[in-house]
Formats: structure tokens, C-alpha cells, sequence
């Protein structure tokens, strides 16, 4: 999203549950500065229950500031999944 740097990508992570609509914040993973293609460190723990279906969305900004505010950040992009399509993928 830079034009004259790379990109300094960080990624919002949101989840909602079969019973409600709304997206709730999990957290969000460290800024990899200047880095088009980076290795996140931050992992994030769920509650998983095979009967119920858990949302999951990934939400990417390219960051600008040093106090890494969403607002001033670029929006790269968001993909949407469950979390049993993570578990049951292969690798």
C-alpha cells in the first residue's frame, strides 16, 4: 500500500458465534515493518466446540504510525473462514 516502502502489515482477528451476528475483536498480531510477505509471531488460543460453528475474520491494515492506530492505517484487505475449516485443513 506504500508507495516509496513496503508494506508494515499487522492483522485485526474478529470472531462471532452461531448465536450472534456481531463481530467481536480477539486481538491483533505485532506490525512486520517493512515486510510484504511476514511470519506473524502472536498466536491466538479458541474455545473449540465441534457442534457449534465459531466465525472467524482476518482483517490486514498496512500500519503507519508508531502507535499502530487502525484509523490512520491503510486497509489492505479481510478473508472470512470457520474455525473448523482451519482445523480439519491439511498441513
Amino acid at each position: 500500500m506504500d508507495t516509496f516502502s513496503k508494506s508494515d502489515p499487522l492483522v485485526e482477528v474478529l470472531e462471532h458465534g452461531p448465536d450472534s451476528q456481531n463481530w467481536s475483536v480477539t486481538g491483533r498480531t505485532e506490525v512486520i515493518w517493512d515486510n510484504l510477505n511476514p511470519d506473524f509471531v502472536k498466536n491466538f488460543i479458541f474455545d473449540f466446540c465441534f457442534e457449534e460453528q465459531k466465525y472467524l475474520k482476518f482483517k490486514v491494515y498496512d500500519i503507519e504510525d508508531k502507535a499502530e492506530r487502525l484509523e490512520k492505517a491503510d486497509y489492505i484487505g479481510e478473508a472470512e473462514c470457520t474455525l473448523g475449516e482451519i482445523i480439519g485443513s491439511h498441513g
